[in-house]
């Protein structure tokens, strides 16, 4: 190698070293996504984001002191309403096509940024938790998600951050360009009925299938459940909400997904029989879900059906109290 290409070269890494340097600092001190992961350091806001970075600003706000974890089966439960009914300050960290693995980590952040115990912890169940047999974590995953931006240690922080994602960013961020258009509030609340006309959903047109469960187990699923109630305070009044589905698309009982699904439900009261744990099953044949009125597609609860829960998960947590 020629003494020219050396210093090409030289000249190259100490650019590129001296770019990496800069941009890194950058990042820490804009902290695009409000995580505070260095005290101190950041400009105290975020930009409108999706709710896999957004929860990073709203699951350590101190104006919270209870949660709503889930996906969008539970994105229809509203905080004020709950925090209305219970006293409690609700943040909704629902993540819409989440799985448990995203729940449990935005749950663990939830905790650290709060080292009161909580006043209520609402986490709702669905197919996700229930998925079963040999299966690999990631397969209990919604979908792609920033679990650096989540992580307990400033050094996975640290290597997850240092993408040009993060730094474009943190360049709109400084230069206060607008984020994404996203319709939740500050307490994660998205009303994603709000502008549109109920029409009558997938259900009654299409018969269909829908359990809870595949197989009758092992969930693993259930096992990050149980590492998610390990980690909740003792005195925290936790409530499990199994959504709904309309009630024609459940199997049989007597069928081997109905089997798998009272099989699954069984695992999740197993791990629930504990202190300031409930259980409320809307996974069943009741008016609600026999109603399509509750569903927009079968799945996916209206407000009407939001009331319904609400109020049934007031009514637990103003009994876990006496």
């Amino acid at each position: 190698m020629t003494d020219l290409w050396r210093k090409v070269l030289r000249s190259w890494l100490v650019a590129t070293l001296v770019a990496s340097v800069a941009a890194s600092t950058f990042i820490a001190a804009v902290d695009p996504y409000d995580a505070e992961p260095i005290p101190g350091f950041g400009l105290g806001y975020t930009r409108a984001q999706a709710p896999r970075t957004a929860h990073a600003s709203r699951a350590r706000d101190p104006a919270f002191d209870a949660a709503i974890i889930g996906n969008s089966h539970v994105q229809l439960l509203n905080p004020l309403r709950l925090g209305q009914a219970t006293g409690a300050r609700f943040v909704s960290l629902a993540v819409p096509g989440s799985g448990v693995p995203e729940q449990k980590a935005l749950l663990d952040y939830f905790l650290r940024k709060h080292p009161e115990p909580p006043k209520a912890v609402v986490i709702g169940i669905d197919e996700y938790t229930c998925r079963a047999g040999p299966i690999k974590r990631e397969q209990l995953q919604g979908g792609p998600f920033p679990f650096w931006l989540y992580a307990s240690d400033l050094l996975t922080y640290a290597k997850g951050a240092f993408r040009s994602a993060v730094f474009e960013d943190a360049v709109a961020l400084a230069l206060g360009v607008g984020g994404a258009n996203v319709l939740a509030g500050r307490d994660g609340y998205w009303n994603y009925e709000s502008g549109r006309t109920w029409r009558a959903p997938e259900a009654a047109v299409a018969a269909r299938t829908m359990s809870l469960a595949d197989s009758p187990g092992p969930f693993r699923g259930i096992e990050i459940l149980r590492d998610m109630l390990d980690a909740i305070p003792p005195l925290t009044p936790v409530i499990l909400v199994i959504t709904p589905v309309y009630a024609p698309w459940r199997p049989p009982l007597e069928t081997p997904a109905g089997l798998s699904e009272i099989a699954c439900k069984d695992a999740i009261r197993a791990i629930a029989a504990r202190i300031n744990v409930r259980v409320l099953d809307f996974r069943r044949d009741i008016p609600l879900t026999r109603d399509p009125h509750s569903f927009w597609d079968g799945s996916h609860m209206t407000e009407a059906a939001a009331l319904l829960i609400e109020a049934a998960i007031s009514e637990a947590f103003q009994a876990m109290k006496k």
